[in-house]
Order: structure tokens, then C-alpha cells, then sequence
């Protein structure tokens, strides 16, 4: 049933997928989201993967985009199936059933309460502003100090500002710049043409693994183990490093730029 006294949370539809970096959000009832079912008993052409207890699938009967929380119920329902939880769509449970949905969050039967006031809303970190919204939903801005996170590519939109504030303590992905050439690094000719400079751009590769949900000393690190640096926003803007893997064009990475109200980006 719906629970119009919380929010859902909305999860992405695979580990592997775009969204898998911010895979769970959360929405009202009423919010428009994508519809994938799960069943506590087997079915025929409903995919079953082995570290989970359940079946899923997507085409019930045909793709469900764009519905509310009482549509979703109701859609599974009519199939003897149920909105599936949110550790079951994190399991990749539905992931491959198709529709496209691997790329994009779900409806799951997981509630989260709603906020009630700002003080509800702490995030216990310094540079943000915490408020509760009408619909019940936490923004938690850095406004005035800290950093500044930005899209990994002009191609993609992120969830949110395309360049952002964000406090030194928050976990978002890293990439690393180089003024000089390093092999297995992409160099784009719209970086050069927008900075008229030339900046190579990286992800994993000789950095090692991709480098998910780290706070920014983190990422000033590994950028510097590396023997680069964290790149500017104005560079990540400028898709210096687009295309250079993990996914993250799809996500916010870190820059080396202050966050300011008087800044270019704020």
C-alpha cells in the first residue's frame, strides 16, 4: 500500500548501471518512476540470479515508465508479483530483465520517514545548509565553504547542478588532470579548444581501480600518488576528462576549486 506518510526509496536498476554511483533516492508516492517486480515464486521468463531468493522482471506485460507508487503496486500486484524491496533491487535481483531499467531507479517497497523540521535534516557536516522541504525531502547545500564537485561530462546530466558545492567530508568520485601527456590518458580536442590549453584525463588506468564514494582528501591523494593533480572545475566542464571510464560522466567528481558565493560557479 502506499505509505503517504513516508517517502520510497527509488533504487537504481543495476551495480553496473549509470545510476550506480547515487543508487538510491528518495521520492514521494506520487513521483513518477520506473516499475520492476519481484516474486517470492518462480516464474517462467523472469530472470532468477543466484544470490537472490527472488524472481524479477520488467515487462509486466509490456515496459512501465513514469508511474506512481500505487501504479507500481498495482501493476505487480496484477502479475502475483510485489514492488521489490530495496536490497533486492541493490542484489541486482531485476538487473537484465529489461526495458532499458538498468540505467535508471525503481520504485521499491522501502520507506524512509519524512523530515519534520531543518534540525531533522543534519548531515553533522560543517559546510552545509540543512533544510526540510514541503514534500518532506532533506537538502542538505554546501553553501560559502568547502569544495566544488562538477558532472563528469557536458553530454550527461547529473543529479542536481551540473557544478556544485560540496563539503570536504562528502563521498563523490575522482578523477585526475595532468598538464603533461600520460599514456592511456585521454586528451580531448574540446578541452583544448574551450581552455586553448592541453590537459590529459583519467579515471582508473594507472591511477589503478576506479575510485567511487571517496571525501576529497581522499581524492587529492590518489590524484597525487598518481602524479597528477585534482582537476578544476572549469576542466571537467570543459570535458577533459569525459570518456575516461568508471561511468563517472554520469556522476559528480571532485575538483581542486574552493567553493564561493562570489564564485564563477556557484
Amino acid at each position: 500500500m502506499a505509505s503517504y506518510g513516508f517517502l520510497h526509496k527509488v533504487v537504481c536498476g543495476s551495480t553496473n548501471g549509470n545510476c550506480r554511483n547515487t543508487p538510491v533516492l528518495l521520492a514521494n508516492v506520487d513521483e513518477g518512476h520506473n516499475v520492476r517486480c519481484c516474486s517470492d515464486n518462480e516464474k517462467t521468463g523472469w530472470v532468477k540470479k543466484a544470490q537472490c531468493d527472488v524472481w524479477g522482471e520488467s515487462h509486466i506485460p509490456a515496459c512501465n515508465s513514469a508511474k506512481t507508487y500505487a501504479e507500481a503496486e498495482a501493476i505487480c500486484a496484477a502479475s502475483d508479483a510485489r514492488v521489490c524491496t530495496e536490497s533486492e533491487l541493490l542484489d541486482d535481483c531485476t538487473r537484465g530483465s529489461g526495458c532499458g531499467y538498468d540505467d535508471e531507479r525503481h520504485w521499491s517497497s522501502t520507506t524512509a520517514p519524512k523530515c519534520t523540521d531543518d534540525a531533522s535534516c543534519d548531515d553533522g557536516l560543517p559546510c552545509t545548509a540543512d533544510s526540510c522541504g514541503i514534500d518532506g525531502k532533506c537538502t542538505n547545500e554546501a553553501i560559502g565553504c568547502g569544495k566544488l564537485v562538477a558532472c563528469g561530462s557536458t553530454a550527461n546530466e547529473c543529479v542536481g547542478p551540473a557544478v556544485k558545492g560540496a563539503d570536504p567530508g562528502e563521498l563523490h568520485e575522482v578523477r585526475c588532470c595532468s598538464d603533461e601527456q600520460k599514456n592511456g590518458w585521454v586528451k580531448n580536442s574540446l578541452c583544448t579548444s574551450t581552455l586553448g590549453r592541453d590537459v590529459w584525463g583519467q579515471s582508473n588506468g594507472s591511477l589503478g581501480s576506479c575510485h567511487g564514494a571517496k571525501t576529497y582528501a581522499e581524492a587529492d591523494a590518489i590524484c597525487i600518488a598518481g602524479g597528477s593533480r585534482l582537476c578544476m572545475a572549469e576542466e571537467v566542464r570543459a570535458d577533459c576528462t569525459r570518456g575516461s571510464g568508471c561511468g563517472y560522466d554520469w556522476e559528480h567528481v571532485w575538483t581542486s576549486d574552493d567553493n564561493s558565493e562570489n564564485g564563477l560557479f556557484k
